[in-house]
């Protein structure tokens, strides 16, 4: 859930009364859950308007990736992306997928870490249990 709040930058002069040198609106993302392997298999509690972030390290330049292949359908993808590190061979970096609750639900979220060209069954797997009330 990304909030609102307006905000207020005032300076104060020797004495005199604050002068207004900037007003403005900031967009505050609310506090969630983020979610790594050792939480694989877990059952994690949600509500509507929370957000969990799921973070697991991925060595792209291998042409592995994760990608979820089911979720429960109250979580609504945000982001999806790459982070850290440096986009070589071999270099470690993570990998984050974004959520919010848009309802009640329940059902796994699961993903797979895999080359999308091959056949074979995925090399790592993570899995959570939602429960969304």
């Amino acid at each position: 859930m990304v909030r609102k709040i307006c905000f207020q930058i005032a300076r104060r002069f020797a004495g005199s009364t604050p002068l207004v040198v900037g007003l403005g609106i900031a967009s505050v993302q609310a506090l969630g859950l983020t979610a790594t392997l050792s939480d694989h298999d877990r059952q994690v509690s949600l509500k509507r308007g929370d957000r969990i972030s799921i973070s697991l390290p991925t060595t792209p330049g291998t042409g592995f990736a994760w990608i979820i292949v089911e979720r429960p359908q109250c979580l609504a993808l945000q982001a999806d992306r790459i982070v850290g590190g440096e986009a070589a061979p071999g270099a470690t970096q993570v990998w984050v997928a974004e959520m919010e609750v848009t309802g009640d639900c329940d059902g796994p979220l699961v993903a797979h870490y895999r080359r999308s060209w091959e056949a074979n069954a995925p090399a790592k797997t993570f899995r959570l249990v939602i429960i969304a009330k």
